[in-house]
């Protein structure tokens, strides 16, 4: 299959994206069709869930398998998922994200040739071990998470609304939901200390007050313009506007929760650099 066509229509040139389209719902496999996309985007998109579809309907026992694993280590754990979505939709959502991070990972190209999926198929013996490793990711995020709000919960003063409303928005856009098949691997890596990083400025609110709101002024000087951008754009992974998203969160960390540290160098004066070179692209 051909990763775009060419032809005319009405004499003028037309570009096309063929691509495998799913069914909407995670748990259907069996509708998967051929067609194609005049957004290469929007293509490469459906193409990523459609071959992701068509491996799980390869390789059932695998499945099978992962399904009975987040079944066990599950148990007790999804009242921490509340809000989250219902169990049947994140047992879901895990199967795929494990089976996306495995065979068609975000920063490798789309297999669209046979012998280019025959090869992908090659590393099923990989995706039990990684589905445990992401499971137990998982595990830790919603104790965290759980532990957040519970710290955020019964009445509280003026200046601790707005730090706690600020972390809930955060919350709630991090662990959105598919955040674990949007988002690669090697990202979902620094989740947990994302979210100890708002525990951590949590407990560190007491007496800490002004600060706290004059880092929240920093930081929305640089996400609000990030945000209008994104809002009216799409995001390619490995861009520059994904990739300052992620130093966004970073900064976070930075401005909050110093202490646990940061992957790379982040300040007020990097970013504003960095996010003016952008605006100018």
């Amino acid at each position: 299959m051909p990763v775009s066509t060419n032809s005319e229509i009405n004499g003028l040139p037309v570009r096309a994206f063929p691509c495998l389209k799913p069914s909407h719902d995670q748990a259907d496999k069996s509708q998967i069709r051929l067609t194609v996309e005049a957004d290469e985007f929007e293509a490469q998109r459906h193409h990523r869930r459609g071959v992701c579809q068509l491996i799980r309907r390869q390789l059932p026992d695998q499945e099978r398998a992962l399904k009975s694993l987040i079944q066990k280590l599950m148990k007790g754990k999804w009242l921490y998922c509340k809000g989250l979505g219902s169990e049947a939709e994140l047992t879901q959502s895990l199967i795929q994200a494990a089976f996306s991070q495995v065979f068609v990972p975000l920063e490798e190209p789309l297999p669209y040739m046979e012998q280019e999926f025959a090869e992908r198929l090659q590393r099923r013996s990989e995706l039990v071990d990684h589905g445990e490793r992401l499971l137990n990711q998982f595990i830790e995020w919603i104790g965290l998470r759980h532990r957040i709000l519970k710290s955020m919960s019964g009445a509280v003063s003026l200046d601790r609304a707005m730090a706690y409303s600020d972390v809930k928005a955060h919350l709630e856009r991090l662990m959105a939901p598919g955040f674990m098949v949007k988002n690669a691997w090697v990202r979902l890596q620094s989740f947990s200390r994302y979210l100890k990083a708002m525990e951590y400025r949590i407990e560190k609110l007491q007496g800490n007050g002004p600060r706290d709101r004059q880092s929240m002024i920093e930081f929305e000087s640089l996400y609000k313009p990030y945000r209008q951008l994104v809002d009216k754009t799409q995001i390619r992974f490995g861009s520059e506007l994904d990739e300052f998203g992620w130093l966004l969160e970073e900064w976070r960390v930075s401005l909050f929760a110093q202490p646990l540290g940061t992957r790379e160098p982040v300040s007020l004066k990097r970013l504003t650099k960095r996010w003016s070179e952008i605006a100018k692209g």
